[in-house]
């Protein structure tokens, strides 16, 4: 079929044999990596998820049915789906080739954080206007995401790498406007933590 997994649960099913799935997760951040053989075009029914989907076409076009309008995933695009808004999926072309995804599955609440540090203040979850985003640096870098929050890193190296693409994503794409007000002085607390990680950055 297509990309990602129907339903919100956490089973994967690879029904032919030359097609390879890999799951992984990084604290409550679902990854997968799909790898799927040539073969007749598939296509996953109407379906929802509970987290945030941003999936990374590498090498195959897609076709996504979502809010009411048909939108095309060219290859190199990063195509994001909201929490709860139903979707479907389906190859565009009667014959597939080879065809290479990348899935993560984030909670709205840590999309949320991201946004409120864009901000500078509290926010609700971030909006995105247009599921479908042709951003080459991101593009570039969400594969390296997915590399190091699968292989073993330290988990400073992995929080920041998640963080800085979650927070460009909000910045570049989502409803959410920078605050005017200059960042406020940080307090005693803050100071000493951050002392704390400059010290002790190589630890895990």
């Amino acid at each position: 079929g297509c990309y990602g997994r129907p339903g919100a649960g956490r089973s994967v099913k690879a029904p032919e044999a030359d097609h390879q799935v890999r799951v992984w997760s990084f604290r409550d951040i679902l990854l997968e990596s799909y790898h799927y053989a040539p073969g007749p075009a598939g296509a996953l029914p109407r379906h929802s998820h509970e987290d945030y989907q941003f999936c990374l076409s590498l090498d195959f076009p897609g076709e996504y049915r979502y809010r009411g309008s048909s939108y095309d995933v060219p290859v190199g695009s990063l195509s994001i789906i909201h929490p709860g808004e139903m979707h479907s999926a389906r190859d565009p072309e009667d014959r597939r080739k080879t065809a290479n995804y990348r899935l993560m599955y984030v909670r709205p609440d840590l999309l949320r954080d991201a946004a409120s540090e864009v901000a500078g203040r509290t926010t609700g979850e971030p909006y995105f206007p247009f599921p479908i985003i042709l951003d080459g640096e991101l593009c570039k870098r969400s594969p390296r995401l997915h590399a190091s929050l699968r292989e073993p890193a330290s988990e400073l190296e992995r929080e920041s790498r998640l963080l800085s693409v979650l927070t460009q994503l909000v910045r570049r794409y989502a409803d959410t406007r920078p605050s005017s007000r200059p960042p406020a002085r940080a307090p005693g607390t803050v100071k000493l933590v951050r002392e704390y990680v400059h010290d002790n950055y190589a630890e895990n």
